[in-house]
Protein backbone atom coordinates (compact mmCIF):
# COMPACT_ATOMS: atom_id res chain seq x y z
CA UNK A 1 0.00 0.00 0.00
CA UNK A 2 1.21 3.44 -0.94
CA UNK A 3 1.34 6.20 1.68
CA UNK A 4 2.74 8.94 -0.54
CA UNK A 5 2.79 9.37 -4.30
CA UNK A 6 5.43 11.66 -5.74
CA UNK A 7 4.92 12.49 -9.39
CA UNK A 8 7.67 14.38 -11.19
CA UNK A 9 6.66 17.37 -13.31
CA UNK A 10 6.33 16.78 -17.06
CA UNK A 11 6.57 12.98 -16.84
CA UNK A 12 3.92 10.47 -17.86
CA UNK A 13 2.38 13.05 -20.19
CA UNK A 14 0.45 10.35 -22.10
CA UNK A 15 -1.13 8.91 -18.95
CA UNK A 16 -4.95 9.19 -19.12
CA UNK A 17 -6.08 7.07 -16.14
CA UNK A 18 -4.49 7.09 -12.68
CA UNK A 19 -5.78 4.61 -10.11
CA UNK A 20 -4.37 5.09 -6.63
CA UNK A 21 -7.45 3.75 -4.85
CA UNK A 22 -7.26 1.58 -1.73
CA UNK A 23 -3.95 2.87 -0.45
CA UNK A 24 -2.95 4.97 2.56
CA UNK A 25 -2.60 8.36 0.91
CA UNK A 26 -3.35 11.31 3.19
CA UNK A 27 -3.01 14.13 0.66
CA UNK A 28 -3.95 14.34 -3.01
CA UNK A 29 -0.77 13.83 -5.07
CA UNK A 30 0.69 16.95 -6.64
CA UNK A 31 2.19 17.23 -10.13
CA UNK A 32 -0.25 14.82 -11.74
CA UNK A 33 0.15 14.75 -15.54
CA UNK A 34 -1.73 17.65 -17.11
CA UNK A 35 -3.37 15.40 -19.77
CA UNK A 36 -4.92 13.03 -17.24
CA UNK A 37 -8.65 12.39 -17.69
CA UNK A 38 -9.59 10.03 -14.85
CA UNK A 39 -8.19 9.98 -11.30
CA UNK A 40 -9.35 7.42 -8.75
CA UNK A 41 -8.26 8.31 -5.22
CA UNK A 42 -11.10 6.48 -3.47
CA UNK A 43 -10.65 4.45 -0.29
CA UNK A 44 -7.59 6.21 1.06
CA UNK A 45 -7.06 8.44 4.10
CA UNK A 46 -7.19 11.68 2.13
CA UNK A 47 -7.99 14.73 4.23
CA UNK A 48 -6.49 17.58 2.25
CA UNK A 49 -5.90 18.99 -1.19
CA UNK A 50 -2.91 21.30 -1.24
CA UNK A 51 -3.33 24.65 -3.05
CA UNK A 52 -2.74 24.38 -6.79
CA UNK A 53 -2.86 20.57 -6.86
CA UNK A 54 -5.72 20.34 -9.38
CA UNK A 55 -5.14 23.60 -11.30
CA UNK A 56 -3.28 21.97 -14.21
CA UNK A 57 -5.82 19.16 -14.73
CA UNK A 58 -7.98 20.93 -17.29
CA UNK A 59 -8.82 17.67 -19.13
CA UNK A 60 -9.98 15.81 -16.03
CA UNK A 61 -13.41 14.25 -16.63
CA UNK A 62 -13.75 11.83 -13.69
CA UNK A 63 -12.56 12.31 -10.10
CA UNK A 64 -13.25 9.67 -7.45
CA UNK A 65 -12.78 10.95 -3.89
CA UNK A 66 -15.25 8.73 -2.00
CA UNK A 67 -14.34 6.73 1.12
CA UNK A 68 -11.74 9.15 2.45
CA UNK A 69 -11.32 11.51 5.43
CA UNK A 70 -12.19 14.87 3.83
CA UNK A 71 -13.96 17.34 6.13
CA UNK A 72 -13.89 20.16 3.56
CA UNK A 73 -12.42 21.08 0.18
CA UNK A 74 -10.31 24.26 0.09
CA UNK A 75 -11.59 27.33 -1.73
CA UNK A 76 -11.05 27.31 -5.50
CA UNK A 77 -9.73 23.71 -5.49
CA UNK A 78 -12.23 22.57 -8.16
CA UNK A 79 -12.58 25.86 -10.06
CA UNK A 80 -10.31 24.88 -12.98
CA UNK A 81 -11.94 21.48 -13.54
CA UNK A 82 -14.16 22.69 -16.37
CA UNK A 83 -14.27 19.32 -18.21
CA UNK A 84 -15.30 17.37 -15.11
CA UNK A 85 -18.26 15.06 -15.76
CA UNK A 86 -18.31 12.89 -12.61
CA UNK A 87 -17.07 13.42 -9.06
CA UNK A 88 -17.75 11.10 -6.12
CA UNK A 89 -17.76 12.61 -2.63
CA UNK A 90 -19.70 10.15 -0.46
CA UNK A 91 -18.42 8.46 2.71
CA UNK A 92 -16.32 11.40 3.87
CA UNK A 93 -16.78 12.96 7.33
CA UNK A 94 -17.80 16.40 5.99
CA UNK A 95 -17.71 19.13 8.61
CA UNK A 96 -21.16 20.52 7.81
CA UNK A 97 -21.13 22.86 10.80
CA UNK A 98 -17.85 24.54 9.72
CA UNK A 99 -19.12 27.88 8.42
CA UNK A 100 -15.61 28.90 7.33
CA UNK A 101 -14.69 26.01 5.07
CA UNK A 102 -17.74 24.03 3.87
CA UNK A 103 -19.60 26.82 1.94
CA UNK A 104 -17.19 26.70 -1.02
CA UNK A 105 -17.87 23.01 -1.64
CA UNK A 106 -21.63 23.37 -1.22
CA UNK A 107 -21.72 26.28 -3.69
CA UNK A 108 -19.51 24.41 -6.15
CA UNK A 109 -21.79 21.34 -6.00
CA UNK A 110 -24.81 23.55 -6.78
CA UNK A 111 -23.07 25.34 -9.67
CA UNK A 112 -21.17 22.55 -11.42
CA UNK A 113 -22.41 20.78 -14.53
CA UNK A 114 -20.66 17.60 -13.37
CA UNK A 115 -22.59 14.72 -11.87
CA UNK A 116 -21.83 14.81 -8.14
CA UNK A 117 -22.37 11.45 -6.45
CA UNK A 118 -22.80 11.81 -2.69
CA UNK A 119 -23.29 15.54 -2.12
CA UNK A 120 -21.82 16.54 1.24
CA UNK A 121 -24.26 17.60 3.97
CA UNK A 122 -27.21 16.65 1.73
CA UNK A 123 -29.32 15.74 4.76
CA UNK A 124 -28.90 19.23 6.27
CA UNK A 125 -31.37 21.32 4.33
CA UNK A 126 -30.47 24.56 6.14
CA UNK A 127 -27.10 24.64 4.38
CA UNK A 128 -28.48 24.39 0.84
CA UNK A 129 -30.04 27.38 -0.94
CA UNK A 130 -32.52 25.14 -2.80
CA UNK A 131 -33.37 21.48 -3.19
CA UNK A 132 -30.37 19.31 -3.89
CA UNK A 133 -30.56 17.43 -7.13
CA UNK A 134 -27.37 15.45 -6.69
CA UNK A 135 -27.55 11.67 -6.39
CA UNK A 136 -27.12 10.24 -2.93
CA UNK A 137 -24.29 7.91 -2.06
CA UNK A 138 -24.58 4.44 -3.56
CA UNK A 139 -25.93 1.92 -1.09
CA UNK A 140 -23.73 -1.04 -1.95
CA UNK A 141 -20.54 -1.67 -3.74
CA UNK A 142 -21.39 0.06 -6.97
CA UNK A 143 -18.73 -0.74 -9.52
CA UNK A 144 -20.84 0.96 -12.18
CA UNK A 145 -19.42 4.32 -11.05
CA UNK A 146 -15.94 3.27 -12.09
CA UNK A 147 -17.26 1.77 -15.32
CA UNK A 148 -19.14 4.99 -16.12
CA UNK A 149 -15.99 7.00 -15.43
CA UNK A 150 -13.90 4.78 -17.66
CA UNK A 151 -16.52 4.98 -20.42
CA UNK A 152 -16.53 8.77 -20.14
CA UNK A 153 -12.75 8.75 -20.42
CA UNK A 154 -12.97 6.45 -23.44
CA UNK A 155 -15.48 8.75 -25.16
CA UNK A 156 -13.23 11.73 -24.54
CA UNK A 157 -10.29 9.99 -26.20
CA UNK A 158 -9.55 11.44 -29.59
CA UNK A 159 -9.35 9.13 -32.65
CA UNK A 160 -5.62 9.73 -32.89
CA UNK A 161 -5.08 8.11 -29.50
CA UNK A 162 -7.31 5.07 -29.91
CA UNK A 163 -4.33 2.84 -30.66
CA UNK A 164 -2.89 1.32 -27.48
CA UNK A 165 0.26 3.02 -26.33
CA UNK A 166 3.45 1.10 -25.70
CA UNK A 167 2.83 1.43 -21.96
CA UNK A 168 -0.71 0.01 -22.32
CA UNK A 169 0.55 -2.94 -24.35
CA UNK A 170 3.32 -3.59 -21.80
CA UNK A 171 0.80 -3.43 -18.96
CA UNK A 172 -1.51 -5.92 -20.72
CA UNK A 173 1.42 -8.26 -21.36
CA UNK A 174 2.47 -8.01 -17.72
CA UNK A 175 -1.09 -8.74 -16.53
CA UNK A 176 -1.29 -11.72 -18.90
CA UNK A 177 1.96 -13.12 -17.49
CA UNK A 178 0.70 -12.46 -13.97
CA UNK A 179 -2.49 -14.43 -14.66
CA UNK A 180 -0.69 -17.37 -16.22
CA UNK A 181 1.98 -17.50 -13.50
CA UNK A 182 -0.63 -17.40 -10.73
CA UNK A 183 -2.79 -20.08 -12.34
CA UNK A 184 -2.52 -23.46 -10.63
CA UNK A 185 -0.07 -25.70 -12.41
CA UNK A 186 -1.63 -28.77 -13.93
CA UNK A 187 0.16 -31.94 -13.05
CA UNK A 188 1.16 -33.97 -16.04
CA UNK A 189 -0.45 -37.39 -16.00
CA UNK A 190 2.04 -40.14 -15.49
CA UNK A 191 2.40 -42.37 -18.44
CA UNK A 192 3.38 -45.94 -17.80
CA UNK A 193 6.93 -46.67 -18.73
CA UNK A 194 7.43 -48.87 -21.74
CA UNK A 195 10.67 -50.29 -20.44
CA UNK A 196 10.35 -53.25 -18.18
CA UNK A 197 12.41 -53.98 -15.19
CA UNK A 198 13.82 -57.47 -15.41
CA UNK A 199 12.71 -59.79 -12.60
CA UNK A 200 15.35 -60.39 -9.95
Amino acid sequence: MVERAVLINNTLSSLKFLNLSSNKLWTVPTNMPYNIETVDLSSNFLSQILPGTLVRLRRLTSLYLHNNKFTFIPDKAFDQLLQLQVVTLYNNPWSCSDEQNIPYLLQWVQATAASVIGAPCANQSGLWPGPTSTPAAPTGTDSSLMIKGMKAADKATSPATTQPTLMTRMHKQYKAKEVTSSAPKKQQPRTPSTSRIPPS
